[in-house]
């Protein structure tokens, strides 16, 4: 039976997702951060980092809504890119993501977001290699399990 690469690639990236922002909260809590993802998605919504808890969880699904919408393509690209090396090409994708997102945050010069403290920097860039390695795991196992 076929499997649906929308419907399983949007709940592996649903799914890596949740996993990268819990680690980037957590980074975050230890202090090594200064900005979560949220606080990102937030000020591409309000031009401001979340004030209220609805604010939060609002710009936190419109983060998972980005990540579905990353395993969405991932699951339609990967059999055009060849399953060999798969985590790999996962990984370039969810760093692709993250270096796009910083790209166009110095492009449109979005405030709060121009300078970006080193240790932020490698967090996003590290984790958003572990949510490539997650969804390509994930897109590989639910939609291609039948390829080897």
């Amino acid at each position: 039976m076929k499997k649906d690469k929308f419907y399983y690639g949007m709940i592996s990236g649903l799914v890596a997702g949740t996993v990268q922002n819990t680690l980037n909260l957590t980074i975050f809590i230890l202090g090594v951060t200064s900005l979560r993802y949220l606080d990102w998605t937030s000020i591409m919504i309000y031009g401001h980092k979340p004030v209220t808890i609805l604010d939060g969880l609002f710009a936190l699904i419109n983060q998972l809504g980005i990540n579905a919408t990353i395993g969405i393509i991932f699951a339609y690209a990967l059999p055009l890119l060849g399953f060999e090396h798969y985590l790999l090409k996962g990984m370039v994708m969810g760093i692709g993501a993250f270096q796009f997102t910083y790209f166009i945050t110095f492009l449109f010069k979005i405030p709060d977001l121009i300078i970006i403290p080193t240790y932020t920097a490698i967090s996003n860039f590290t984790t958003s290699a572990i949510f490539g390695i997650i969804l390509a795991l994930l897109v590989k196992k639910w939609v291609y399990s039948s390829v080897k």
